[in-house]
């Protein structure tokens, strides 16, 4: 027996907002918190982009998260538990406070899937520089973390979260580079939607920031970030050259069966009806150039249903978006037929692990309240209905795509859900 699954809470720590509330005003707004590269990060190297996002700034016991363990938690760690108390308290589920954190009152089995690409990379260039006994500057000093390894296991903002919410089913970690986040959210789908749990924690989180730009620097030598002026990085426009980097993010969903969700009167943001992902099995960091997989994927999970907006992979980078923008024309012939597409990663930038959950949260609030945000662009590829200003559209079913380095492909459809 198939269950039908719902989202019923969403939480979203991003620059261009902490909290719900600021986050979706400001991509509404079409407000991108896009800043110049700091110079430290020239002094040594020249970069072809001249832009970023940088990572949120978050105060845990400023938002009612207290604790003393704190010290031992990475950004990533940090921002995943903002993220997944914003949702569990937009599901309003009830946290009853105990020592050290709080016990939600989720089902029996209830499990949590996060999807994340790093982790700890500033806390392993420190360490590895402690361990040689190297001095960055002349304030440094040589201390070795003790609780290095701890804070670099990819798998700890998943397990900080069950620890302070008190969340005892099974906990994974999955990593599909760039759709990471769109996978956890799959995976939890299916998990509910056969009937192996009740409901589920899922979504994204990414800390891509170091203090030198290191990280970048990889990006930006591999040719992918966007090299325009403003750092906007004009997504399905002839003016792309590569995506805007992002150090991260935070967001989370909860995922339930939708009678439980119904019978504890939970507000449904949309209704999940449709996931599936592939490999191009080509390139470990180029998409394979026919989009036959991408098509072969967007047109299963679709399974022939009236679409009315793509949230697109949407990265600016020039291949991305040829190939995405191949397949609307594959799949919709008649231009005049073709779904709004909108690319989140314009104004996000490009959160690599947490990209694909704030896809998601947004296609699920669009949905319940009806506001889609514009996409800033220039001048528009042929056969894109590109939507580039925020409008209100009356969307019943909406199919959101992600492609990660490795040629990971993923795609999830969501519904409107009459509450």
């Amino acid at each position: 027996m198939n269950h039908r699954v719902v989202i019923t809470g969403l939480g979203c720590v991003h620059a261009a907002g902490v909290g719900n509330g600021a986050f979706f005003e400001a991509m509404e707004a079409m407000r991108c918190p896009v800043q110049p590269l700091p110079e430290s990060f020239r002094r040594h190297h020249p970069f072809r982009t001249g832009h970023y996002i940088p990572l949120p700034e978050i105060d845990l016991e400023r938002q009612g998260i207290r604790t003393n363990l704190e010290r031992v938690m990475q950004p990533e760690d940090r921002m995943c538990l903002l993220a997944a108390k914003f949702a569990l308290e937009d599901a309003r589920v009830e946290l009853r406070e105990r020592q050290g954190g709080w016990d939600a009152q989720l089902p029996h089995g209830t499990g949590i899937f996060l999807g994340t690409g790093f982790t700890g990379l500033q806390t392993a260039f420190e360490g590895y520089l402690s361990h040689l006994k190297v001095q960055r500057t002349p304030q440094s000093r040589h201390s070795f973390n003790r609780m290095m390894i701890p804070m670099l296991m990819t798998n700890s903002p998943a397990a900080w979260s069950a620890i302070l919410f008190g969340i005892r089913g099974p906990v994974h970690t999955l990593n599909a580079a760039c759709a990471s986040g769109t996978l956890a959210i799959g995976e939890a789908y299916d998990k509910i939607r056969f009937g192996v749990m009740p409901a589920a924690l899922c979504g994204g989180v990414e800390n891509l920031q170091d203090s030198s730009g290191a990280v970048l620097r990889g990006f930006d030598q591999l040719g992918v970030c966007t090299r325009s002026r403003d750092g906007f990085p004009k997504p399905f426009s002839d003016e792309r050259t590569g995506f805007l980097f992002g150090e991260g993010g935070a967001c989370m969903l909860l995922l339930e069966e939708r009678q439980a969700a119904i019978d504890r009167g939970a507000r449904i943001y949309a209704e999940l009806t449709g996931y599936g992902e592939n490999n191009d099995a080509h390139s470990i960091a180029q998409l394979a150039p026919d989009g036959f997989q991408v098509q072969k994927l967007a047109r299963l999970v679709s399974g022939g249903r009236d679409v009315q907006l793509v949230n697109a992979h949407g990265t600016g980078t020039t291949e991305n978006d040829r190939i995405e923008s191949e397949l609307m024309a594959e799949l919709w012939p008649e231009e005049d037929n073709r779904p709004w597409v909108q690319a989140s990663k314009a104004l996000l930038g490009h959160t690599f692990g947490a990209s694909g959950a704030f896809e998601i949260a947004l296609c699920a609030h669009g949905l319940l309240h009806g506001s889609w945000h514009g996409t800033p662009s220039g001048q528009k590829m042929p056969g894109v209905r590109l939507l580039e200003e925020t409008r209100q559209l009356s969307i019943q079913r909406v199919l959101s795509l992600s492609l990660g380095f490795g040629g990971h492909n993923l795609a999830l459809m969501l519904e409107r859900h009459e509450n």
